[in-house]
């Protein structure tokens, strides 16, 4: 019998924790600016800072698949976040660019467990046909983290300072870990593990070999990117430099992006267990995604910052319909390599902002102001990355194929 407190309170931790990772991961973009004013920062160098966090984050993923599957997700999370807690610390301590490349390494290695090491107790503690929807709703409270990163974050910075802001989250992040510590167990109470295979290796093989894998990476490796893009780095000094915004003006945009994705998160979870399709759901999203991003390219531009935030929050809802990617490919493979598969499609979810912030920072390095030219990049991989994703065969909800 599952004790349903006990997994709504694991649910409640985990979302917490996950609050913390949507925050690291997209905090640079409203102080881009000041970064770049202190260290003398160019695109290319605000590129990279943005995309180490990622870059650590999805070298994590391969042995971090078998490493769930073996010991559980309560250990590894905690002593992660430990990590997160150090490198947000040396962020906001370091007077060089070598520490503020490290500090972000650091919360990226930190965060890497904490949304797969959550789905993977969620599989343990909820039945499989409400997946979609729990695993929709975490990721919908973790944008919370997302959210702080937008207006809230421009108050902490002008309170606080930047490097302020840092260190309260390093204390905020152990605090988690903390009750992470204390809530969390791995499976109700006489629950049999799932087996497991003797070699991590051979599980990955299994994975890596499903052609509905290989369909679906590309749109993992552009689809988060394409919106991470904007809202952890691009999307502010855009804003705030080519448009002339306010720190606050662009943080309330910004804030627009991160509400819809929350309601989104959630919508296409439940819509997902309703219809029976993950496929068809994340489809729909693409396509509005899609044409969301053409005003970014100098087509139909809004001409106010409520026109901006009305575009960014549409786009916002529908892109939050690719977290079902993870659902998707969970129910492709055999229970006992849950926690394999979803971090393998984890990788490129979680490298491709690295790759698509970096290739948009060189053009703007050789193209200075020309953000236009720089978004349409992510517009044109998401266009590809869509359609090939229209080739996977269906995963029906609460069940493998």
């Amino acid at each position: 019998m599952v004790d349903r407190r006990r997994a709504w309170a694991i649910f409640g931790v985990m979302s917490l924790m996950y609050c913390f990772s949507q925050f690291y991961r997209v905090s640079t973009a409203l102080i881009a600016v000041d970064l770049a004013a202190e260290f003398g920062l160019g695109p290319d160098e605000l590129a990279l800072l943005g995309g180490m966090f990622f870059y650590a984050f999805a070298l994590a993923q391969f042995p971090l698949g078998p490493a769930l599957d073996r010991w559980g997700a309560r250990t590894i999370v905690v002593g992660a976040a430990s990590l997160c807690a150090l490198g947000s610390a040396l962020f906001a301590l370091t007077d060089s660019w070598g520490g503020l490349l490290a500090g972000r390494a650091l919360m990226g290695l930190g965060m890497a467990p904490v949304l797969m090491g959550s789905l993977k107790l969620l599989a343990e503690w909820f039945p499989a046909g409400a997946f979609g929807t729990v695993s929709g709703l975490i990721l919908s409270l973790g944008t919370v983290g997302a959210l702080l990163a937008a207006t809230p974050l421009a108050g902490l910075v002008a309170w606080l300072g930047w490097r302020g802001t840092f260190l309260a989250f390093a204390a905020l992040t152990l605090l988690a870990a903390a009750a992470i510590h204390r809530t969390v167990k791995e499976r109700p109470d006489g629950a049999a593990p799932a087996p497991i295979p003797r070699e991590g290796r051979g599980g990955l093989r299994h994975v890596l070999g499903l052609p509905s894998f290989w369909l679906t990476a590309p749109l993992a490796l552009v689809g988060y990117a394409s919106v991470a893009s904007l809202q952890g780095l691009w999307a502010g000094p855009y804003f705030m430099e080519s448009l002339s915004y306010t720190r606050t003006e662009a943080g309330n945009i910004l804030l627009a992006l991160g509400l819809a994705t929350a309601v989104g998160s959630s919508v296409g979870g439940w819509l997902s267990d309703r219809i029976r399709s993950r496929k068809w759901v994340v489809t729909g999203g693409n396509a509005v995604s899609i044409l969301c991003f053409i005003p970014l390219v100098g087509i139909g531009t809004p001409s106010s910052a409520a026109g901006w935030t009305a575009v960014f929050a549409v786009l916002g809802f529908f892109s939050a319909f690719r977290v079902l990617l993870y659902a998707h490919v969970k129910e492709s493979v055999p229970p006992h390599l849950v926690g394999t598969a979803v971090t393998a499609i984890n990788f490129f979810i979680m490298v491709g902002p690295a790759l698509v912030q970096q290739v948009m920072g060189t053009i703007l390095e050789g193209s200075p102001g020309n953000y236009e030219a720089a978004f349409l990049f992510p517009l044109l991989t998401l266009a590809v990355g869509s359609g090939l994703y229209l080739l996977t065969r269906e995963a029906r909800p609460g069940r493998t194929t």
